[in-house]
């Protein structure tokens, strides 16, 4: 682990450790519970949730970005709760990580391809798994290391001092490698990859703040990190996609949808725009396959603003 992820700043205020606390005697249930009534716990809530007018529209909003008329407004309906359901089911196996084990892995989670990454190790050059926040995407690591495939993540700090310190232990338990986006560590995360053969999981279907390349992704222009890109050129290693989805509520499958190699003699902003393409390109399609396993509901939509349509008279 890198200590980059620990909080360093200023003591934590009094209304953070209340806040921190009450969370956590708020999900005691389903951090405690059997898997599925941990789910079954949550449901309810998110039914309640989903209730919220604006959640809903905006929802619909995204949905109709990405797919227009193509679908009826019933199936939108039906897609936006089950993605919210979802969603609400990851956040439950983000705070179960620590009991995640290769014995859980195995009963509940379908693996096949993660043969592959053992011909890219062989290399010796390490590998880049990109994965779209898909399904629990958080297991997709997990998976991984349950298979003896060592990997780093990158992770963002928190606001709240005490959350970092708890995602921080909360992420040590589980044997990952962590590094902070803002570090120097993130920086050099493709050489970091190369020297020690290991694995980087990433999840890059986010819009760029600056210096992203500028690619197609579903079915619009938008920009994405250049970061999976410029790491696959620092340490001349292939990139493979994959995706992690719910087969059912307690039930998942880790699948390969592609692999790209770099090409060193290109120029490196063209073969940079060109990877990152083809991860749009394979994350297009997973998305457009299980949309309602996909997160719709991210601050920074990946696609920027959404097209507010007139309501029809």
């Amino acid at each position: 682990m890198t200590a980059t992820t620990r909080h360093s700043g200023p003591a934590p205020t009094i209304g953070q450790r209340i806040s921190f606390l009450l969370a956590r005697i708020l999900l005691f249930p389903a951090t405690h519970l059997p898997y599925p009534l941990a789910l079954a716990s949550v449901w309810p809530v998110a039914r309640l949730v989903w209730c919220i007018p604006s959640l809903r529209r905006r929802t619909r909003r995204r949905l109709l970005q990405v797919f227009g008329d193509s679908l009826p407004p019933r199936e939108l309906r039906r897609i936006g709760w089950r993605a919210f359901r979802n969603f609400v089911f990851t956040a439950i196996d983000a705070i179960r990580l620590p009991t995640v084990t290769p014995a859980w892995i195995a009963a509940r989670m379908d693996t096949p391809g993660t043969e592959l990454l053992e011909s890219a190790l062989s290399e010796g050059r390490g590998v880049i798994v990109a994965v779209p926040h898909l399904g629990s995407w958080e297991l997709a690591g997990l998976a991984l290391l349950a298979k003896g495939y060592p990997f780093l993540t990158f992770f963002r700090r928190q606001r709240n001092p005490v959350v970092n310190d708890w995602v921080y232990r909360t992420r040590a338990r589980t044997g990952m490698e962590v590094i902070d986006v803002q570090s120097r560590a993130a920086v050099r995360a493709g050489r970091t990859i190369a020297e020690k053969n290991c694995t980087l999981v990433i999840t890059p279907d986010l819009r760029a703040k600056t210096g992203g390349y500028t690619v197609t992704f579903l079915g619009h222009p938008t920009q994405l990190p250049c970061g999976p890109a410029h790491y696959a050129l620092d340490a001349n290693c292939p990139v493979i996609t994959a995706e992690v989805y719910r087969t059912s509520w307690t039930r998942h499958a880790w699948r390969v949808t592609g692999t790209i190699r770099p090409d060193p003699t290109r120029p490196r902003a063209e073969e940079g725009r060109r990877i990152l393409q083809y991860i749009a390109d394979r994350f297009t399609e997973s998305i457009r396959r299980r949309p309602d396993n996909y997160f719709w509901f991210n601050g920074r939509w990946v696609l920027g603003p959404e097209e507010k349509r007139p309501r029809k008279p």
